[in-house]
């Protein structure tokens, strides 16, 4: 009938105008999914000064990423780098973009000692996780230290050559184990954990 309000067209009406409003606030790009953080290593995180690192990335559903501070990008989503006579501890960071321009970023530091510094190269617990009872052998490597100059600060284990090994005696709990190893020109510390898995509280 003329002159009266026809509700449903009305409402119609509003409904496209809201689904029109709705899909330029959120544009075709946002249904793409962001490239997932990327994974990101450096083949040691302790060198010593001059020397290389090699950084290795990989993000799913990126199409490049660019590395930070170099400012080096390579297309694709999984790529490594080489950065050659690195003189001071950097934080390097890679940020991945997918086709929708979203992006996400991941990190890593590069420790860089001078010359003269001591330095821990590897310290690990083989094993690094064992039964109630049971020991492990602590394993270590050095640089610009000289025997007798490392030990376990943490138990109280001195005297211990710049590489070698320990064999811990029987362990009832999970320990903490702090390598330090001194020179005239400083300290360098790291620490590992050797787990401890009591099969009786298990009920095994």
């Amino acid at each position: 009938m003329r002159g009266k309000l026809n509700i449903t067209s009305v409402v119609l009406a509003v409904l496209v105008a809201t689904l029109a409003v709705i899909g330029a606030s959120f544009p075709a790009s946002a249904a793409v999914k962001a490239p997932a953080k990327p994974s990101l290593t450096a083949s040691s995180v302790s060198i010593l000064q001059g020397e290389s690192v090699t950084l290795s990335w990989s993000s799913q559903r990126a199409s490049y990423c660019t590395l930070f501070p170099t400012g080096k990008t390579i297309m694709g989503s999984s790529a490594s780098y080489t950065i050659n006579n690195l003189v001071g501890t950097t934080g390097f960071y890679v940020t991945c973009v997918n086709s929708s321009g979203r992006a996400t970023s991941n990190v890593v530091t590069v420790s860089v000692a001078s010359s003269n510094t001591p330095m821990i190269t590897a310290f690990v617990a083989s094993p690094s996780s064992i039964l109630y009872g049971e020991s492990t052998t602590l394993n270590w490597s050095t640089v610009n230290v000289v025997d007798g100059d490392c030990s376990l600060s943490s138990h109280g284990v001195s005297g211990l050559p710049a590489s070698g090994s320990y064999t811990t005696g029987p362990l009832k709990e999970t320990q903490t184990y702090t390598l330090t190893c001194t020179n005239g020109s400083g300290t360098s510390s790291q620490t590992i954990t050797v787990f401890v898995v009591d099969v009786i509280a298990l009920g095994f």
